[in-house]
């Protein structure tokens, strides 16, 4: 789970496991706090799969609390996936359907390494 602040209100981030496609799921604290987490949850700011559909690995999220427009939150992928990191600002999370990353495919290990990448 990672947090951020966006010009609308705070952002929680929450990555799926190993299994769940990759999937992001953004949600913005006050509607946690006002309508519940079913809620909230039912309802995301926006959802995704941070690699495209492609993989099942996990995503790791990370997200600075930030409100400059600076990049901020980040996505990495489990073991098994990509060594790469997404980077997303803020307010580009409140973008459904899919938010476009501020830097795309950033590899930082050889590709051929599976152990995955965590961010924080």
């Amino acid at each position: 789970m990672g947090a951020c602040t966006a010009s609308d209100g705070s952002l929680l981030l929450f990555g799926g496991g190993p299994g769940d496609g990759n999937q992001v799921t953004v949600v913005n604290t006050s509607a946690l706090m006002t309508a519940g987490s079913a809620s909230a949850l039912g309802n995301p700011v926006s959802s995704f799969r941070a690699d495209g559909g492609s993989g099942a690995t996990g995503a790791r999220v990370a997200g600075p609390d930030q409100t400059d427009g600076s990049p901020g939150a980040a996505v990495s992928f489990s073991p098994g996936g990509t060594p790469g990191v997404l980077v997303f600002k803020p307010a580009d999370l409140t973008a459904p359907p899919t938010p476009t990353p501020t830097a795309t495919d950033f590899v930082i290990l050889d590709p051929s390494f599976i152990g995955g990448v965590y961010v924080n």
